[in-house]
């Protein structure tokens, strides 16, 4: 008798204090949240973000070393934007752009190069530069 009662008793006594916490527990404690009504502009949202193309540049330079991308859209730091050179010798990279104007130019071993497959360009600065329209 004493197998069963003394299992039996340390059993209860371990239900008792494990679920011991929902002896005082009532789901009237639980209210729900205050809705917040939100003013007029800040329901339709923010604007959404700019739908963007991306845009592929290169430039054949097999003899190259470096290839860089200076363009008004990185503040003319050709240092942020460096070229992967392919296996054929064209440098290359893809950006993700905004529909707009650009204006950019490729720079060689630290020679500012116009695009040569671009045919519109400008002067900046008394440099030529191509222009590209984001559609």
């Amino acid at each position: 008798m004493a197998l069963v009662f003394l299992p039996s008793a340390f059993f209860v006594r371990a239900f008792r204090d494990y679920f011991g916490f929902l002896g005082g527990w009532s789901e009237g404690g639980f209210r729900p949240s205050k809705i917040i009504r939100l003013p007029p502009a800040a329901r339709r949202g923010t604007r959404p973000a700019p739908e963007v193309r991306f845009v592929r540049f290169a430039l054949k330079k097999p003899r190259a070393k470096t290839v860089r991308l200076a363009a008004d859209f990185n503040g003319w730091d050709s240092r942020s934007l460096p070229l992967k050179k392919n296996g054929s010798g064209v440098w290359e990279t893809s950006l993700p752009l905004p529909r707009g104007k650009y204006r950019y130019s490729f720079e060689a071993d630290g020679e500012p190069i116009g695009d040569p497959e671009n045919k519109i360009s400008e002067l900046r600065n008394g440099a030529t530069v191509a222009v590209l329209n984001v559609e």
